[in-house]
C-alpha cells in the first residue's frame, strides 16, 4: 500500500493499519474514519481477498456525490487567493 492520507482524520494511512481504499476516488481512509466496518467484517474482508475474492468498497462522500474540491479560490481583501 502507498502511504497516503486519510481524507478524514488527516493522518497518514500505512500499511500497518485497517484501511480500504475507495473503488471510485483511490483515496484510503482508515477503517475507524467512517467506513462503516466493523473490525470483525473487515479481517473477514481481508481473508476473503488472501483468497482471490474481490471486494469493491465506495466512500461515502462518493456515495453521496460529494467530493471536496482539491483547490478552491477564496477573495481576501478583493484579492483572489488558492486556498487547499
Amino acid at each position: 500500500m502507498k502511504t497516503d492520507t486519510c481524507p478524514r482524520c488527516f493522518r497518514r494511512v500505512t500499511a500497518r493499519q485497517e484501511a480500504l481504499q475507495c473503488d471510485v476516488c483511490s483515496l484510503w481512509l482508515h477503517r475507524t474514519c467512517g467506513s462503516n466496518l466493523s473490525q470483525a467484517d473487515y479481517r473477514e474482508i481481508t481473508r476473503q481477498i488472501q483468497f482471490g475474492i474481490p471486494f469493491d468498497w465506495v466512500c461515502s462522500s462518493c456515495k453521496e456525490g460529494v467530493r471536496a474540491p482539491i483547490m478552491e479560490s477564496t477573495r481576501i481583501d478583493g484579492v483572489d487567493v488558492g486556498v487547499q
